[in-house]
């Protein structure tokens, strides 16, 4: 540990895990609030680390893993004493913290331990229940009881009629995008390729718009992980220049060897792709050299790309919802920000070129010969 290339942040993450970016993403404003309308919540304070810290019975770590990232809470008053669950994770917090504006943590925790009971995702119910209370407020959608923000009741009576398809929850259980569409609220949705997204605002975070947009699965953060480089500070944060292709590129590729090793995201700044190609000829004699490995990932993103296609994805599905082209938000500095369309279209078209995809989006054919791959 004292040769701990991650320094501090490994120490904070060991101590608060990710709730540690409640903090920080509220200062930095790119924390998802209110269903996507504002990138700060005021009452941030009440379900972030040092509240989750109250809490705490142990540290959770995947084995023999120094961060020990997880963190086991237990809630023994109030209404909902007797919770105990892993969590809340940062996203657990954004989701129904930020985006159903839920100050009270022992709430969020019997939120999350519900959804693990029922096998729901939390960034995806967090998503859908911001989207149920702004459908039933701006009367697109009927309910069997009212749905409002801040109110950590109505949103648990949600889950359960989710997980159940009891009354509205059948109509909100096939997530956002269906859902909207049922209603004819495509305008008030925000998913890509039919996922819901985390907490990390595109807005504000623009290498986050083009990381949404071009991820397989959809509204995806951990593909590449673009917020580390809009944090930087290296390439301008509220915008997509061209120059952030490449870094997109690399990011993807390189976390595409990580899952093929099925390696954790936090070890991002200790393998890079060097460490990759020694670790992997060491365990098995192999020696694919950096170069190797790029066009083993190449090879997997293609593949990806090639089984989407199939599926009937597009390359008009690589962008954003129209929200986040119109509705402003108030960054640092009360500068409004927006997602600018022609850049984010640019950027795509580029990383189409890098990948060796034509204008559509499509594998060239010299493409799947140099990588081997037979249509």
């Amino acid at each position: 540990m004292k040769r701990d290339p991650v320094g501090t942040l490994a120490e904070n993450y060991r101590k608060y895990g990710t709730p540690l970016m409640v903090e920080r993403s509220n200062l930095m404003k790119f924390f998802p609030t209110s269903y996507w309308h504002l990138v700060y919540f005021e009452r941030f304070e009440k379900i972030g680390p040092k509240e989750m810290a109250k809490y705490v019975v142990s540290n959770r770590a995947c084995w023999n893993c120094p961060l020990a990232c997880g963190k086991l809470v237990e809630i023994k008053d109030g209404k909902y004493a007797g919770t105990r669950v892993e969590g809340p994770e940062y996203e657990t917090l954004f989701a129904f913290g930020g985006l159903c504006e839920i100050d009270d943590f022992p709430a969020i925790a019997k939120l999350n331990d519900l959804c693990d009971m029922y096998g729901l995702d939390t960034i995806t119910m967090g998503n859908v229940a911001g989207f149920a209370i702004e459908a039933y407020r701006l009367g697109k959608l009927k309910s069997e009881r009212p749905l409002e923000y801040s109110d950590p009741e109505s949103v648990i009576w949600l889950v359960e009629q989710v997980a159940f398809r009891k009354g509205v929850g059948d109509l909100l259980a096939e997530g956002v995008k269906k859902a909207s569409e049922n209603l004819n609220a495509r305008e008030l949705a925000v998913e890509t390729k039919g996922l819901e997204p985390p907490g990390y605002d595109p807005r504000s975070l623009q290498g986050m718009a083009l990381g949404y947009a071009l991820s397989d699965r959809g509204a995806c953060h951990l593909r590449a992980l673009m917020f580390t480089v809009d944090l930087s500070g290296e390439i301008e944060r509220y915008g997509i220049p061209l120059e952030k292709v490449p870094r997109y590129l690399d990011n993807e590729d390189r976390f595409n060897v990580f899952d093929c090793l099925m390696l954790c995201r936090f070890a991002r700044r200790i393998y890079d792709w060097d460490r990759l190609a020694r670790m992997i000829k060491a365990l098995t004699g192999i020696d694919y050299g950096v170069d190797g490995l790029r066009t083993v990932s190449q090879r997997v993103q293609t593949l990806s790309r090639l089984f989407n296609l199939r599926c009937g994805f597009k390359a008009e599905d690589d962008t954003r919802p129209k929200r986040f082209f119109e509705e402003e938000v108030e960054v640092e500095g009360g500068r409004k920000v927006v997602v600018r369309r022609q850049e984010l279209e640019s950027a795509v078209k580029e990383y189409y070129r890098l990948r060796g995809w034509d204008e559509k989006g499509v594998p060239l054919e010299q493409t799947l010969k140099k990588l081997g791959i037979t249509p």
